[in-house]
């Protein structure tokens, strides 16, 4: 306690030479403008992780067409396809209302969709029908809604496109 501890360093010409500790912990410094910038960018990363992990949605909705552009089913209205992959990553079984708007007329195949299990994917194929007098264009924006049954989770809504020949 209160001494100094020897440190003996042999030299190239095989000299030992004894030092202590007095100075090397001056020289030692932990607040470095070097390691403060680290332990920035170091939190900054922390924060950005953090923020990005409790804010990411617990439900997911993509819409994909399908391949043919349109159809006309036997009421003699225009039908397109269409694919949601909803994907549920809360550790609660839901099930979905589905809706349709921006688009006059519009009668989904299906109603409800679900349920879907804590932690699954459910890909369900839709098909969009509308009676040609309510086209204005050929191509339409569409907007497609899953409410949730339990209105504990947020209402997806996805954009997609409806394609039809104008007569």
């Amino acid at each position: 306690m209160g001494q100094q501890i020897p440190i003996q360093t042999v030299t190239d010409d095989g000299k030992i030479q004894t030092r202590s500790f007095k100075g090397y912990f001056r020289r030692l410094r932990i607040l470095r403008p070097r390691m403060l910038g680290y332990a920035v960018i170091l939190l900054a990363m922390i924060g950005t992780f953090s923020w990005a992990l409790v804010s990411r949605p617990m439900q997911t909705l993509d819409v994909e067409k399908d391949r043919g552009l349109f159809r006309y089913n036997a009421k003699g209205q225009v039908e397109n396809s269409y694919t949601l992959k909803l994907l549920n990553k809360s550790n609660q079984s839901r099930s979905y209302e589905f809706r349709v708007s921006g688009l006059n007329g519009a009668h989904p195949s299906t109603k409800t969709i679900g349920p879907v299990g804590a932690g699954e994917r459910l890909e369900v194929p839709v098909s969009i029908s509308v009676s040609p007098e309510n086209l204005v264009n050929d191509v339409t924006s569409l907007n497609f809604h899953l409410l949730p049954a339990d209105d504990i989770a947020p209402t997806l809504m996805v954009k997609s496109k409806f394609t039809a020949q104008v007569r």
